[in-house]
């Protein structure tokens, strides 16, 4: 017979295992949250990159490359993870993946804004400071490292429901790789350096294949007839650019009285803004019906509408 001692103890530890099991549960319900939200920011970002890869050129960042292997490996291994997150399947390895993924995003995101870039590119199209873009990534690195270690994977599922979550994981970034290699976007016009997509609603610009040649930009510029005579230097612009608004105050302060020395436009990219040019400097634009996609600052130096020199993006001191 059970003594009054031995059912005490025994309550109290039925207690203990109570109160443990909400705790590991809680714990579970935070980390299965955690997941189904970064692997939904994961699919998302991997749609939208998809979506550029499909329609136009995608360059990795807002650089002047059309990085299109970078972009196709960035995307598939983002569709794997966050599938694999999303279905349950985000176990320890999983996680600390996403946390090397989120690292590398990190990365890029702050060298983009130390360099004055306007997009991080981790969105496609649509346009995200590289600070804001820093921002969540640590957000998504702290929520990823902060929780229990041992929450991650410790419920499995039955084996069937697994190997049907892993193939969906791994069917899908297929899928999207075939689609993107299968389905490059097409040119409607091709010229010297310039390749029109999407029907002419966005222009690819390469200037450093314009080198030697005429200068196959001239036609398209608005109210710069004047720049296809003499020395120019010319420089493609956007108004929220740093590193465009760095070199414009460093062109302001040289000597442009000197005769050896060619004179300045500035070629400003839609969407247009208020900053504007030094004094006794050239201001031209290039139509808002064609999206322009170059790195910026791009300088090219003209000499009688012939591109003797090209340079993208910021110009250090002793480039200048």
């Amino acid at each position: 017979m059970a003594t009054f001692r031995d059912v005490t103890r025994m309550s109290a530890r039925g207690a203990i295992r109570q109160v443990l099991s909400q705790g590991v549960g809680s714990s579970f319900r935070r980390c299965r949250s955690i997941a189904m939200c970064v692997g939904l920011l994961l699919l998302g970002a991997a749609t939208l990159k998809l979506h550029q890869l499909l329609t136009g050129p995608y360059l990795f960042g807002g650089g002047g490359v059309d990085s299109r292997g970078i972009a196709i490996a960035f995307t598939t291994v983002e569709i794997f993870l966050g599938c694999m997150l999303v279905t349950g399947l985000c176990g320890p390895q999983v996680r600390w993946a996403t946390v090397a993924l989120f690292c590398c995003f990190l990365g890029v995101s702050l060298v983009k804004a130390l360099s004055g870039a306007q997009s991080c590119g981790c969105f496609g199209r649509i346009p995200v400071s590289p600070w804001w873009a820093a921002i969540v990534d640590m957000a998504v690195l702290s929520a990823l490292v902060w929780p229990d270690p041992t929450a991650w994977g410790q419920r499995t599922h039955p084996r069937r429901a697994t190997a049907s979550r892993l193939a969906a994981a791994c069917v899908l970034p297929m899928i999207a790789v075939v689609a993107a290699l299968g389905s490059p976007p097409s040119w409607s016009e091709r010229s010297d350096g310039i390749k029109f997509y999407r029907d002419g609603r966005v222009a690819l610009l390469l200037p450093e294949q314009w080198v030697g040649k005429h200068c196959p930009l001239l036609p398209h510029i608005v109210g710069g007839n004047e720049i296809a005579r003499g020395r120019w230097e010319v420089v493609l612009y956007h108004h929220n650019c740093r590193a465009c608004q760095e070199l414009m105050e460093q062109l302001a302060n040289r000597d442009d009285g000197d005769a050896s020395v060619a004179r300045v436009a500035w070629i400003e990219l839609p969407p247009y803004g208020s900053l504007a040019p030094p004094a006794g400097h050239l201001k031209c634009r290039l139509p808002a019906e064609c999206e322009w996609v170059v790195e910026t600052p791009a300088r090219l130096m003209l000499d009688d509408a012939m591109v003797t020199g090209a340079s993208l993006g910021p110009i250090t001191e002793d480039a200048s």
